[in-house]
Protein backbone atom coordinates (compact mmCIF):
# COMPACT_ATOMS: atom_id res chain seq x y z
CA UNK A 1 0.00 0.00 0.00
CA UNK A 2 1.05 3.59 -0.62
CA UNK A 3 0.08 6.62 1.49
CA UNK A 4 -0.21 9.71 -0.71
CA UNK A 5 -0.34 13.31 0.52
CA UNK A 6 -0.54 16.24 -1.90
CA UNK A 7 0.35 19.91 -1.55
CA UNK A 8 -1.90 22.22 0.46
CA UNK A 9 -2.30 24.17 3.66
CA UNK A 10 -3.72 22.78 6.87
CA UNK A 11 -5.60 24.42 9.70
CA UNK A 12 -7.93 23.45 12.50
CA UNK A 13 -8.02 21.77 15.88
CA UNK A 14 -7.21 18.15 16.72
CA UNK A 15 -6.82 16.10 19.89
CA UNK A 16 -3.41 14.73 20.85
CA UNK A 17 -3.27 10.93 20.83
CA UNK A 18 -2.77 9.25 24.23
CA UNK A 19 0.85 8.63 25.17
CA UNK A 20 2.20 5.35 23.88
CA UNK A 21 5.11 5.44 26.32
CA UNK A 22 2.91 5.95 29.38
CA UNK A 23 0.41 3.31 28.22
CA UNK A 24 3.19 0.69 28.00
CA UNK A 25 4.47 1.53 31.48
CA UNK A 26 1.01 1.64 33.05
CA UNK A 27 0.13 -1.79 31.63
CA UNK A 28 3.20 -3.51 33.05
CA UNK A 29 3.03 -1.63 36.36
CA UNK A 30 -0.63 -2.62 36.78
CA UNK A 31 0.16 -6.24 35.95
CA UNK A 32 3.00 -6.45 38.47
CA UNK A 33 0.93 -4.67 41.14
CA UNK A 34 -1.83 -7.24 40.67
CA UNK A 35 -4.50 -4.78 39.59
CA UNK A 36 -4.89 -1.54 37.70
CA UNK A 37 -7.34 0.66 35.86
CA UNK A 38 -5.97 2.54 32.87
CA UNK A 39 -8.20 5.21 31.41
CA UNK A 40 -7.89 6.69 27.90
CA UNK A 41 -5.09 4.32 26.85
CA UNK A 42 -3.49 4.37 23.42
CA UNK A 43 -4.72 1.29 21.58
CA UNK A 44 -2.21 0.82 18.79
CA UNK A 45 -0.06 -1.98 17.45
CA UNK A 46 2.71 -1.50 20.02
CA UNK A 47 0.46 -1.24 23.07
CA UNK A 48 -1.58 -4.23 21.87
CA UNK A 49 1.71 -6.13 21.93
CA UNK A 50 2.11 -5.16 25.60
CA UNK A 51 -1.46 -6.21 26.39
CA UNK A 52 -0.83 -9.58 24.77
CA UNK A 53 2.47 -9.91 26.62
CA UNK A 54 0.98 -9.43 30.09
CA UNK A 55 -1.87 -11.78 29.16
CA UNK A 56 0.73 -14.40 28.20
CA UNK A 57 2.36 -13.86 31.61
CA UNK A 58 -0.99 -14.62 33.27
CA UNK A 59 -2.90 -11.34 33.44
CA UNK A 60 -6.56 -10.83 32.67
CA UNK A 61 -7.22 -7.62 30.74
CA UNK A 62 -10.82 -6.42 30.55
CA UNK A 63 -11.25 -4.05 27.64
CA UNK A 64 -13.96 -1.54 28.41
CA UNK A 65 -14.83 1.56 26.35
CA UNK A 66 -11.85 3.88 26.76
CA UNK A 67 -10.57 1.88 29.73
CA UNK A 68 -8.49 -1.19 30.52
CA UNK A 69 -8.79 -3.13 33.78
CA UNK A 70 -5.85 -5.40 34.56
CA UNK A 71 -5.84 -8.20 37.14
CA UNK A 72 -3.10 -10.70 37.93
CA UNK A 73 -1.69 -12.82 40.74
CA UNK A 74 1.64 -14.28 39.60
CA UNK A 75 4.07 -14.04 36.70
CA UNK A 76 4.01 -17.24 34.65
CA UNK A 77 6.71 -18.26 32.17
CA UNK A 78 5.64 -17.43 28.63
CA UNK A 79 6.51 -17.47 24.96
CA UNK A 80 5.95 -13.98 23.56
CA UNK A 81 6.08 -12.47 20.09
CA UNK A 82 6.19 -8.68 20.45
CA UNK A 83 5.75 -8.09 16.70
CA UNK A 84 7.46 -4.70 16.14
CA UNK A 85 7.36 -3.25 19.67
CA UNK A 86 10.81 -2.59 21.10
CA UNK A 87 9.40 -1.21 24.35
CA UNK A 88 7.37 -4.39 24.88
CA UNK A 89 10.43 -6.51 24.14
CA UNK A 90 12.67 -4.78 26.67
CA UNK A 91 10.12 -4.58 29.50
CA UNK A 92 8.74 -8.08 28.96
CA UNK A 93 12.27 -9.53 28.95
CA UNK A 94 12.86 -8.10 32.42
CA UNK A 95 9.42 -9.23 33.62
CA UNK A 96 10.25 -12.76 32.46
CA UNK A 97 13.04 -12.78 35.06
CA UNK A 98 10.35 -12.76 37.79
CA UNK A 99 8.82 -16.03 36.55
CA UNK A 100 9.91 -19.41 37.92
CA UNK A 101 10.74 -21.08 34.62
CA UNK A 102 11.81 -20.46 31.05
CA UNK A 103 10.42 -17.69 28.84
CA UNK A 104 11.27 -16.90 25.25
CA UNK A 105 10.76 -13.54 23.53
CA UNK A 106 11.03 -12.66 19.86
CA UNK A 107 9.50 -10.37 17.26
CA UNK A 108 9.61 -9.37 13.60
CA UNK A 109 12.74 -8.91 11.51
CA UNK A 110 13.30 -5.40 12.83
CA UNK A 111 13.01 -6.55 16.44
CA UNK A 112 15.44 -9.39 15.79
CA UNK A 113 18.09 -6.78 14.95
CA UNK A 114 17.59 -4.67 18.10
CA UNK A 115 20.39 -4.66 20.72
CA UNK A 116 19.58 -6.56 23.93
CA UNK A 117 23.02 -7.37 25.32
CA UNK A 118 23.15 -4.80 28.17
CA UNK A 119 19.75 -5.88 29.51
CA UNK A 120 20.55 -9.57 29.24
CA UNK A 121 23.85 -8.99 31.06
CA UNK A 122 22.02 -7.11 33.81
CA UNK A 123 19.47 -9.90 34.29
CA UNK A 124 22.30 -12.40 34.66
CA UNK A 125 23.88 -10.13 37.30
CA UNK A 126 20.71 -10.16 39.42
CA UNK A 127 20.26 -13.92 39.44
CA UNK A 128 18.37 -14.85 36.30
CA UNK A 129 19.81 -16.93 33.48
CA UNK A 130 19.38 -15.07 30.22
CA UNK A 131 20.87 -15.31 26.75
CA UNK A 132 20.39 -13.88 23.28
CA UNK A 133 19.87 -16.44 20.55
CA UNK A 134 20.64 -13.93 17.80
CA UNK A 135 24.05 -12.70 16.76
CA UNK A 136 25.70 -9.73 18.48
CA UNK A 137 23.29 -9.70 21.41
CA UNK A 138 20.03 -9.64 19.46
CA UNK A 139 16.70 -11.49 19.88
CA UNK A 140 15.25 -14.05 20.26
CA UNK A 141 15.94 -13.94 24.00
CA UNK A 142 15.61 -16.78 26.50
CA UNK A 143 15.15 -15.93 30.19
CA UNK A 144 15.08 -18.41 33.07
CA UNK A 145 13.94 -17.03 36.41
CA UNK A 146 13.35 -16.14 39.07
CA UNK A 147 15.93 -13.43 39.64
CA UNK A 148 16.51 -12.15 43.17
CA UNK A 149 17.86 -8.65 42.51
CA UNK A 150 20.73 -6.68 43.99
CA UNK A 151 23.31 -4.29 42.59
CA UNK A 152 23.86 -4.06 38.86
CA UNK A 153 25.78 -1.84 36.46
CA UNK A 154 24.07 -1.12 33.14
CA UNK A 155 25.26 0.45 29.89
CA UNK A 156 22.25 2.60 28.95
CA UNK A 157 24.02 4.53 26.19
CA UNK A 158 22.12 2.45 23.60
CA UNK A 159 18.61 2.53 25.06
CA UNK A 160 16.93 3.98 28.14
CA UNK A 161 14.49 1.08 27.91
CA UNK A 162 17.03 -1.18 29.65
CA UNK A 163 16.77 1.03 32.74
CA UNK A 164 12.98 1.32 32.45
CA UNK A 165 12.62 -2.46 32.33
CA UNK A 166 14.77 -3.02 35.41
CA UNK A 167 13.02 -0.26 37.35
CA UNK A 168 9.59 -1.76 36.71
CA UNK A 169 10.60 -5.14 38.17
CA UNK A 170 12.66 -3.62 41.01
CA UNK A 171 9.94 -3.51 43.71
CA UNK A 172 9.11 -7.17 43.03
CA UNK A 173 12.66 -8.54 43.41
CA UNK A 174 13.38 -9.97 46.87
CA UNK A 175 16.57 -7.92 47.10
CA UNK A 176 15.23 -4.93 45.21
CA UNK A 177 17.52 -3.38 42.65
CA UNK A 178 20.36 -0.86 42.75
CA UNK A 179 21.23 0.34 39.25
CA UNK A 180 24.43 2.20 38.47
CA UNK A 181 24.77 3.71 34.99
CA UNK A 182 27.95 2.62 33.26
CA UNK A 183 27.48 5.52 30.85
CA UNK A 184 25.03 8.42 30.94
CA UNK A 185 21.68 7.09 29.72
CA UNK A 186 20.19 8.33 26.48
CA UNK A 187 16.62 9.63 26.50
CA UNK A 188 16.63 10.21 30.27
CA UNK A 189 13.08 11.69 30.22
CA UNK A 190 11.73 8.23 29.40
CA UNK A 191 13.30 6.89 32.58
CA UNK A 192 11.65 9.76 34.46
CA UNK A 193 8.28 8.68 33.00
CA UNK A 194 8.89 5.19 34.37
CA UNK A 195 9.72 6.52 37.83
CA UNK A 196 6.60 8.71 37.79
CA UNK A 197 4.48 5.65 36.91
CA UNK A 198 6.01 3.65 39.76
CA UNK A 199 5.47 6.47 42.22
CA UNK A 200 1.80 6.58 41.25
CA UNK A 201 1.69 2.99 42.56
CA UNK A 202 3.21 4.04 45.87
CA UNK A 203 6.75 2.86 45.06
CA UNK A 204 9.61 4.70 46.74
CA UNK A 205 12.41 5.34 44.25
CA UNK A 206 15.78 6.85 45.14
CA UNK A 207 17.47 8.63 42.25
CA UNK A 208 20.78 10.29 41.54
CA UNK A 209 22.53 11.42 38.37
CA UNK A 210 24.20 8.03 37.89
CA UNK A 211 22.12 5.70 40.02
CA UNK A 212 18.57 4.47 40.77
CA UNK A 213 17.74 2.38 43.81
CA UNK A 214 14.41 0.61 44.48
CA UNK A 215 13.92 -1.59 47.52
CA UNK A 216 11.67 -4.65 47.57
CA UNK A 217 8.28 -3.25 48.57
CA UNK A 218 4.54 -3.69 48.09
CA UNK A 219 2.92 -1.80 45.24
CA UNK A 220 -0.55 -0.31 45.12
CA UNK A 221 -3.09 -0.90 42.34
CA UNK A 222 -2.44 1.43 39.43
CA UNK A 223 -5.18 3.94 38.64
CA UNK A 224 -4.35 6.54 36.03
CA UNK A 225 -5.52 8.43 32.98
CA UNK A 226 -3.05 8.40 30.11
CA UNK A 227 -1.96 11.93 29.16
CA UNK A 228 -1.80 13.36 25.67
CA UNK A 229 1.33 12.41 23.77
CA UNK A 230 3.78 15.12 22.74
CA UNK A 231 5.57 12.62 20.47
CA UNK A 232 2.39 12.19 18.46
CA UNK A 233 1.34 15.84 18.76
CA UNK A 234 4.61 16.80 17.06
CA UNK A 235 3.16 15.71 13.70
CA UNK A 236 0.15 18.06 13.52
CA UNK A 237 2.25 20.83 15.10
CA UNK A 238 4.95 20.37 12.45
CA UNK A 239 2.25 20.29 9.77
CA UNK A 240 1.15 23.69 11.05
CA UNK A 241 4.72 24.98 11.10
CA UNK A 242 5.23 23.80 7.51
CA UNK A 243 2.19 25.59 6.13
CA UNK A 244 1.50 28.40 8.60
CA UNK A 245 -1.60 26.91 10.20
CA UNK A 246 -3.19 27.85 12.42
CA UNK A 247 -3.18 24.37 13.95
CA UNK A 248 -4.19 23.69 17.55
CA UNK A 249 -3.49 20.43 19.37
CA UNK A 250 -5.55 19.92 22.50
CA UNK A 251 -5.05 17.52 25.40
CA UNK A 252 -1.45 18.48 26.16
CA UNK A 253 -0.22 19.15 29.70
CA UNK A 254 2.16 22.15 29.62
CA UNK A 255 3.83 20.81 32.78
CA UNK A 256 4.35 17.30 31.43
CA UNK A 257 7.69 15.60 32.12
CA UNK A 258 7.54 13.96 28.69
CA UNK A 259 10.83 14.71 27.00
CA UNK A 260 9.11 15.39 23.71
CA UNK A 261 7.31 18.35 25.25
CA UNK A 262 10.45 20.12 23.99
CA UNK A 263 8.75 20.18 20.58
CA UNK A 264 7.46 23.61 21.67
CA UNK A 265 10.99 24.88 22.29
CA UNK A 266 12.27 23.30 19.08
CA UNK A 267 9.55 24.82 16.92
CA UNK A 268 10.35 28.23 18.37
CA UNK A 269 14.00 27.64 17.46
CA UNK A 270 12.82 27.24 13.86
CA UNK A 271 11.17 30.66 14.13
CA UNK A 272 7.64 29.28 14.40
CA UNK A 273 4.96 31.43 15.98
CA UNK A 274 3.09 29.46 18.63
CA UNK A 275 1.10 29.87 21.80
CA UNK A 276 0.82 27.48 24.78
CA UNK A 277 -2.35 27.28 26.86
CA UNK A 278 -3.34 25.26 29.90
CA UNK A 279 -4.10 22.17 27.79
CA UNK A 280 -3.26 23.09 24.20
CA UNK A 281 -0.60 24.34 21.81
CA UNK A 282 -1.36 26.47 18.74
CA UNK A 283 0.99 26.99 15.81
CA UNK A 284 0.04 30.14 13.92
CA UNK A 285 3.03 30.88 11.73
CA UNK A 286 5.40 29.21 9.33
CA UNK A 287 8.88 28.01 10.36
CA UNK A 288 11.37 30.33 8.67
CA UNK A 289 14.73 30.00 10.45
CA UNK A 290 17.24 27.14 10.12
CA UNK A 291 18.63 25.95 13.44
CA UNK A 292 20.80 23.43 15.26
CA UNK A 293 19.12 21.11 17.77
CA UNK A 294 20.45 18.52 20.22
CA UNK A 295 18.04 15.56 20.18
CA UNK A 296 19.94 13.30 22.56
CA UNK A 297 17.04 13.24 25.01
CA UNK A 298 14.26 13.42 22.40
CA UNK A 299 15.16 11.09 19.51
CA UNK A 300 11.54 10.43 18.50
CA UNK A 301 11.31 14.05 17.37
CA UNK A 302 14.02 13.55 14.75
CA UNK A 303 11.75 12.40 11.87
CA UNK A 304 9.17 15.21 12.04
CA UNK A 305 11.83 17.84 12.72
CA UNK A 306 13.92 16.57 9.81
CA UNK A 307 10.85 16.95 7.60
CA UNK A 308 10.37 20.50 8.89
CA UNK A 309 14.03 21.39 8.34
CA UNK A 310 13.63 20.27 4.74
CA UNK A 311 11.08 23.06 4.24
CA UNK A 312 13.15 25.85 5.82
CA UNK A 313 15.62 27.72 3.60
CA UNK A 314 19.15 27.32 4.96
CA UNK A 315 21.14 24.65 6.75
CA UNK A 316 19.82 22.94 9.89
CA UNK A 317 21.61 20.37 12.02
CA UNK A 318 19.86 17.73 14.11
CA UNK A 319 22.47 16.09 16.31
CA UNK A 320 23.16 14.10 19.47
CA UNK A 321 21.18 10.94 18.75
CA UNK A 322 23.29 8.07 17.38
CA UNK A 323 20.78 5.65 18.98
CA UNK A 324 18.38 6.59 16.15
CA UNK A 325 20.13 3.91 14.12
CA UNK A 326 18.74 1.18 16.43
CA UNK A 327 15.04 2.04 16.15
CA UNK A 328 12.36 0.40 13.97
CA UNK A 329 14.64 1.36 11.11
CA UNK A 330 17.92 3.24 10.93
CA UNK A 331 16.02 6.51 11.22
CA UNK A 332 18.97 8.67 10.22
CA UNK A 333 19.51 6.75 6.99
CA UNK A 334 15.76 6.42 6.35
CA UNK A 335 15.05 10.15 6.62
CA UNK A 336 18.14 11.25 4.69
CA UNK A 337 17.25 8.83 1.89
CA UNK A 338 13.68 10.09 1.78
CA UNK A 339 14.68 13.74 1.80
CA UNK A 340 17.24 13.19 -0.94
CA UNK A 341 14.65 11.45 -3.10
CA UNK A 342 12.40 14.49 -2.68
CA UNK A 343 15.08 16.87 -3.91
CA UNK A 344 16.44 18.07 -0.57
CA UNK A 345 20.19 17.97 0.03
CA UNK A 346 20.76 16.09 3.27
CA UNK A 347 23.80 14.40 4.77
CA UNK A 348 24.03 11.68 7.37
CA UNK A 349 26.02 12.29 10.52
CA UNK A 350 26.93 9.60 13.03
CA UNK A 351 24.48 11.22 15.45
CA UNK A 352 21.90 12.81 13.16
CA UNK A 353 21.72 14.78 9.94
CA UNK A 354 22.65 18.04 8.26
CA UNK A 355 19.74 19.26 6.14
CA UNK A 356 19.94 21.98 3.51
CA UNK A 357 16.30 23.04 3.33
CA UNK A 358 14.41 24.38 0.39
CA UNK A 359 11.46 23.24 -1.70
CA UNK A 360 10.72 19.50 -1.71
CA UNK A 361 9.65 17.90 -4.94
CA UNK A 362 7.09 15.15 -5.13
CA UNK A 363 8.10 11.54 -5.51
CA UNK A 364 7.99 8.00 -4.17
CA UNK A 365 9.75 7.31 -0.86
CA UNK A 366 10.07 4.26 1.37
CA UNK A 367 8.68 4.20 4.93
CA UNK A 368 10.94 1.25 5.79
CA UNK A 369 7.82 0.05 7.67
CA UNK A 370 8.71 2.56 10.39
CA UNK A 371 5.73 4.47 11.79
CA UNK A 372 7.55 7.74 12.50
CA UNK A 373 9.32 7.71 9.14
CA UNK A 374 6.02 7.11 7.32
CA UNK A 375 4.29 9.99 9.09
CA UNK A 376 7.21 12.41 8.71
CA UNK A 377 7.66 11.77 4.99
CA UNK A 378 3.90 12.01 4.44
CA UNK A 379 3.90 15.51 5.96
CA UNK A 380 6.34 16.64 3.28
CA UNK A 381 3.57 16.19 0.75
CA UNK A 382 1.94 19.31 2.21
CA UNK A 383 4.86 21.47 1.03
CA UNK A 384 6.11 19.52 -1.97
CA UNK A 385 5.58 20.67 -5.56
CA UNK A 386 3.75 17.41 -6.30
CA UNK A 387 2.27 14.59 -4.18
CA UNK A 388 4.55 12.51 -1.97
CA UNK A 389 3.90 8.77 -2.10
CA UNK A 390 5.10 6.79 0.92
CA UNK A 391 5.36 3.06 0.29
CA UNK A 392 5.28 0.21 2.79
CA UNK A 393 2.69 -1.01 5.25
CA UNK A 394 -0.21 1.41 4.96
CA UNK A 395 -1.19 0.87 8.60
CA UNK A 396 2.26 1.26 10.18
CA UNK A 397 1.28 4.66 11.63
CA UNK A 398 -1.14 2.75 13.88
CA UNK A 399 1.87 1.73 15.97
CA UNK A 400 1.83 5.10 17.72
CA UNK A 401 -0.82 7.28 16.06
CA UNK A 402 -3.87 5.26 14.98
CA UNK A 403 -5.71 8.44 13.99
CA UNK A 404 -2.92 9.97 11.90
CA UNK A 405 -4.79 9.90 8.58
CA UNK A 406 -7.99 11.15 10.21
CA UNK A 407 -5.97 13.97 11.81
CA UNK A 408 -4.73 15.10 8.38
CA UNK A 409 -8.28 15.01 7.04
CA UNK A 410 -9.56 17.06 9.98
CA UNK A 411 -6.94 19.70 9.20
CA UNK A 412 -8.03 19.87 5.57
CA UNK A 413 -5.44 17.66 3.87
CA UNK A 414 -6.53 14.91 1.47
CA UNK A 415 -4.44 11.80 2.19
CA UNK A 416 -5.25 8.74 0.13
CA UNK A 417 -4.26 5.09 0.18
CA UNK A 418 -3.48 3.21 -3.02
CA UNK A 419 -3.14 -0.57 -3.23
CA UNK A 420 -0.33 -2.19 -5.19
CA UNK A 421 -2.85 -3.11 -7.94
CA UNK A 422 -3.83 0.54 -8.45
CA UNK A 423 -0.49 1.76 -9.77
CA UNK A 424 -0.59 4.88 -11.92
CA UNK A 425 -1.12 4.04 -15.62
CA UNK A 426 -2.82 0.69 -15.10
Amino acid sequence: MTLIVGPGGVQGTVQAPPSKSVTHRALFAAFLAGRGTIRAPLIGADTLASIEAIEAFGATVERRPDELVVEASTVEPATIDVDNSGTTLRIATAVAALAAGTSRLTGDASIRSRPMGPLVDALNEIGASARCEGTDGTPPVEVIGPANGGAVTVDASVSSQFITALCLIGPHLTQGIDITFKNPPVSRPYIDLTIETLERGGVVVETAADRISIEHQPTEPVSMTIPGDYSGAAFPLVAGAMTGGPVTVEGLDPDSIQGDAKIVEFLRAFGTELEVGDSWVTVSGQALEPTRLDLSMTPDLFPPLAALAACVDGTSELVGAPHLRDKESDRIASMVSGLTTLGIEADERDDGATIHGGSPTGGVVDSHDDHRIQMALALLGLRASAPVEVTGRDDVHRVSYPGFIEMLETLGATPTLRTDTEEVGT
